[in-house]
């Protein structure tokens, strides 16, 4: 089988991908998924964090606030099978905020410059470890955000380059049920916002909290022991499938990076060629071909306009091999890439491996 893909590409593939991801997921959640009801949750989780920026001082330091609100469908009944696999338990949506303004940078340079900001998150809820009645949990999320100070609003704001970002987020924790309808949650997380070199400056923010908050699950029901599980109402909708264990993918892409501290941008497309290997409903290894070709390559007596950082070429093509993989969602795909350049007159010589 052979797909072809047409798309977007950004100068990050992981921050546009994750931002789509959050899209079709707000879409993929307003649609019925089974016939059977299943029981919702919302969990509350108050943060306290810090920065992890090891090159910019400070680390862990400088204090952030903020709060964590999701609402979550069960996945235990009438469990797809990309969910059994991955021992998902539930997914949702997440409003994410996060007040930065306590950050001070090198010699205090941000302080008050950094702002706040307001994400909304598609997330997994994954089973790693059950300890008695308590449960081990991994919840990864993505989405886009909103930010309310950027460098071109406080130019001491060195990180953010522009008000919509990507966001991703990972929570590891700890669920103690203290009812059957109340959970009592504690743990730690991570959340990273950038916009991918879509406008520039684009330092990007790295964070680390911890957390204690609640799940509350309203009107949950016990079944009994000899209780028979509840059948659905006849309505089946066939799960969607990937139709054959092989395939070769090609792909095609147009993208941006912005010019330093301005409001336009260079641009370049992408292609990619490459075979796929489905090893289950829930993982896609790829391998193949990455080609870049430039509409702007850099030119030393243009700094300003032709630098493109990491991305800076002094020739329109360069190329690589990359493994990835492809972790299916039901019909959401998120992408983990690595990569070895083959071919690429780059400006910073140590840039050999990329990744996304």
């Amino acid at each position: 089988m052979v797909k072809i893909k047409m798309g977007f590409s950004c100068s990050s593939k992981l921050a546009l991908q994750n931002f789509v991801v959050g899209i079709l997921c707000i879409i993929a959640f307003s649609l019925p998924v089974c016939a059977q009801q299943r029981s919702s949750s919302i969990t509350i989780k108050p943060v306290i964090g810090a920065h992890a920026l090891i090159d910019q001082g400070h680390l862990l330091h400088d204090r952030l606030y903020g709060v964590d609100l999701a609402f979550q469908k069960n996945l235990e009944d009438n469990i797809p099978e990309w969910a059994r696999i991955a021992r998902a338990k539930s997914y949702g949506l997440e409003l994410v905020v996060r007040n930065f303004d306590n950050f001070k940078g090198v010699g205090d340079t941000i302080t008050n410059s950094l702002g706040s900001a307001f994400g909304l998150l598609a997330q997994i809820e994954i089973s790693v470890l059950k300890l008695g009645k308590a449960e081990i949990v991994f919840t990864p999320a993505a989405g886009a955000s909103y930010s309310n100070k950027t460098f071109f609003t406080h130019p001491d704001n060195r990180f953010i380059g522009s008000h919509i970002n990507e966001m991703l987020k990972a929570d590891l924790g700890l669920q103690i049920p203290l009812s059957q309808n109340f959970k009592l949650l504690t743990g730690i997380g991570y959340v990273h916002l950038s916009n991918g070199g879509y406008l520039v400056p684009n330092g990007g923010l790295n964070t680390v909290n911890a957390y204690i908050g609640a799940k509350i699950t309203p009107g949950q029901k016990v079944k009994e022991s000899g209780e028979k599980p509840n059948k659905s109402s006849g309505l089946k909708i066939r799960p969607f499938q990937t139709l054959q264990r092989n395939s070769f993918e090609f792909m095609a892409g147009f993208g941006q990076r912005g010019v330093f501290e301005q409001k336009r941008a260079k641009y370049r497309s992408a292609f990619f060629a490459g075979y796929n290997f489905y090893m289950n409903d829930l993982v896609t290894i790829k391998t193949g071909v990455d080609a870049i070709y430039y509409y702007t390559v850099f030119d030393p007596s243009d700094v300003s306009e032709t630098f493109q950082n990491y991305g800076t070429s002094f020739d329109r093509w360069r190329t690589g091999l990359s493994l990835s993989s492809d972790f299916n969602f039901w019909r959401v795909t998120i992408n983990t890439q690595i990569g070895k350049y083959i071919h690429y007159n780059r400006f910073f010589k140590n840039a050999t491996w990329y990744w996304g």
